[in-house]
């Protein structure tokens, strides 16, 4: 499992034997990381939290769901934004509907705090959390397949300066470098909020500097 986020240049840090990175705009702030293992939760278990960390809303639509697993994941998510807001914060903020912007990320709505931002990923049976005050972030993990599996095939969609980067890797890393270098442009894309309305080809993370150096964005 790798997943990554890029916190303005990067931090790295070992979370249940993956690999983090947090993407942020903005100067350097303190960013709460949290995940939850899903493999044991049930729809009953979720919906305990009903009135208190859930909405009907949310309820409503883990239903429409097909897949019983995206479900659990997305249910598992809104409770553990709340969650951690509520430790944070020190208080309860009960079960308030989020909204989202023009580009479909969800954000928090009044009464939430305003100058917080949030950002949800999950990959079987993981669901990440990265909450920030006081600035944009996002958060991406991805599975990245067993040994030897061949690579992706959006590979296309890195930029020119990406796939050299891939090719000057050794074989045996490349799979590992990809996902590395797409968890990170999925990443900035969730914090500055818009999504694939931005073509992930359009900048370049270098994930062969250190920092890390993110061009075009």
């Amino acid at each position: 499992m790798l997943c990554g986020v890029w916190y303005k240049g990067v931090v790295e840090a070992e979370r249940g034997g993956a690999s983090l990175f947090w993407a942020a705009g903005g100067p350097s702030r303190m960013v709460h990381t949290a995940i939850v293992e899903c493999s044991g939760l049930t729809h009953e278990i979720l919906l305990g939290y009903r009135g208190r960390w859930l909405t009907a809303g949310e309820i409503e639509t883990a239903r429409g769901f097909v897949q019983e697993r995206s479900a659990l994941l997305y249910l598992a998510g809104r409770v553990l934004v709340r969650f951690c807001v509520a430790g944070v914060l020190g208080r309860e903020l009960g079960p308030q509907e989020f909204r989202v912007n023009a580009h479909g990320k969800p954000v928090f709505a009044p009464p939430l705090p305003p100058d917080w931002d949030f950002s949800i990923t999950h990959s079987w049976p993981f669901t990440l959390l990265a909450l920030r005050r006081d600035g944009p972030v996002g958060i991406d993990m991805e599975y990245g397949g067993p040994p030897g599996a061949p690579l992706p095939r959006a590979t296309r969609l890195l930029s020119d300066v990406e796939r050299a980067a891939l090719v000057r890797s050794p074989v045996s890393q490349q799979r590992d470098a990809f996902f590395r270098i797409w968890t990170l442009k999925e990443a900035i894309t969730k914090s500055l909020g818009v999504g694939l309305s931005l073509p992930l080809s359009s900048f370049t993370v270098e994930t062969e500097s250190s920092p890390i150096g993110v061009n075009g964005v």
